[in-house]
């Protein structure tokens, strides 16, 4: 009697077992519902319901902070419009030195920020907005991410400490954008190292030639140099000077990330040598809060309202680089019909010449 107990229990073990794999596997079997995918440039969770016609009339932008990934951006897809820039170096306007080779006026009088640029025509009479990344480089994913993600038209800065630095240049060029090589200049405050490269006011000239030369040469494709930093180094006419003089006697742009403000010589400078040169309007850091990062996008859509064109900086930061991708298709910064014209930094560079 007891035999026969346990055998039946065993049975019903057994019978258990088999109708529970069998729910099992009925369950996994069902496929999940897919998430919806929003192939416009900014997904439908990047907003909330404050974004009515009396926020895109003023420039403002709500964003949830749902939208935002650390790796995936929800780019615009430029995949059909990318036009590879031409392979560098270009050799005539190339110098061999002890260093390296480095951007020289060709005998034809061709200069390499022009051969380098991104070509341009504009759409229409709009106002324009040069958007400016960087320094990117440092992080593969990060690069990665920028390359990939950022509107045709941005302009990055390489950064001049990047590994694999002559790679990451032609990967650029490969990708249709224009780049500025990165000049780490001397900041005046002590809690900022901006590393071995760094161009520094106590340089004498001979030193701060060498400094530049090392820099320069460091890679190649690159239509200027953005100073990075320097709010003190900017600010000294006579230092400035020799960085201005020279990058404009190579036929180079010379950028300004305004950090020294109203105190930065470069205007003054550049104005005086007719050397082509670009200054930052507004800056985004990665310090910033998304509402004082949303503040200074509405200051730079006010200027643009009244006629005035813009660059603005951005760290590479991916928040950062998700909030611009939006506000400027917010706007149609990239449609004819648009409040504002996105262009690369040379086409609205100063002496053009």
């Amino acid at each position: 009697m007891f035999a026969k107990l346990i055998k039946w229990i065993v049975v019903g073990i057994v019978l258990i077992a088999v109708i529970a794999g069998g729910i099992l596997f009925f369950l996994s079997s069902k496929k999940p519902k897919e998430a919806p995918v929003y192939r416009t440039a900014i997904p439908k969770s990047a907003f909330t319901k404050k974004n009515s016609k009396e926020h895109r009339a003023t420039g403002s932008m709500t964003i949830s902070p749902n939208a935002i990934s650390d790796n995936v951006l929800s780019g615009v897809a430029d995949e059909k419009r990318i036009k590879p820039l031409p392979s560098a170096p270009i050799r005539k306007i190339t110098q061999n030195t002890d260093t390296g080779s480095i951007p020289v006026i060709a005998k034809d009088g061709s200069k390499p920020w022009r051969l380098y640029a991104q070509p341009y025509k504009f759409k229409n009479s709009h106002p324009k907005v040069a958007i400016v990344l960087g320094p990117i480089g440092l992080s593969q994913t990060g690069f990665k991410l920028a390359v990939d993600k950022m509107p045709l038209e941005v302009t990055f800065i390489l950064s001049s400490y990047s590994h694999n630095i002559f790679t990451k240049s032609k990967m650029i060029r490969v990708k249709g954008h224009e780049f500025l090589i990165e000049f780490p200049t001397e900041s005046g405050s002590y809690d900022r190292d901006s590393g071995p490269k760094t161009l520094r006011h106590t340089q004498n000239p001979t030193q701060l030639l060498d400094a530049m030369n090392v820099l320069l040469s460091s890679t190649t494709g690159y239509m200027g140099a953005a100073l990075m930093y320097g709010d003190s180094f900017v600010s000294n006419r006579s230092k400035l000077h020799i960085v201005v003089s020279e990058l404009n006697s190579r036929g180079l742009l010379t950028f300004d990330d305004g950090s020294a403000g109203t105190r930065s010589m470069l205007k003054v400078l550049a104005v005086k040598a007719l050397a082509p040169y670009a200054e930052t309007d507004q800056s985004l850091k990665s310090t910033q809060t998304s509402a004082e990062v949303e503040k200074h996008l509405k200051q730079a859509y006010a200027k643009l309202v009244s006629g005035k064109n813009q660059v603005i900086l951005v760290e590479p930061q991916p928040r950062l680089m998700q909030m611009v991708i939006n506000w400027i298709s917010l706007h149609g910064g990239r449609k004819t019909n648009g409040s504002f014209e996105l262009v690369p930094l040379s086409a609205i560079s100063h002496n053009r010449s």
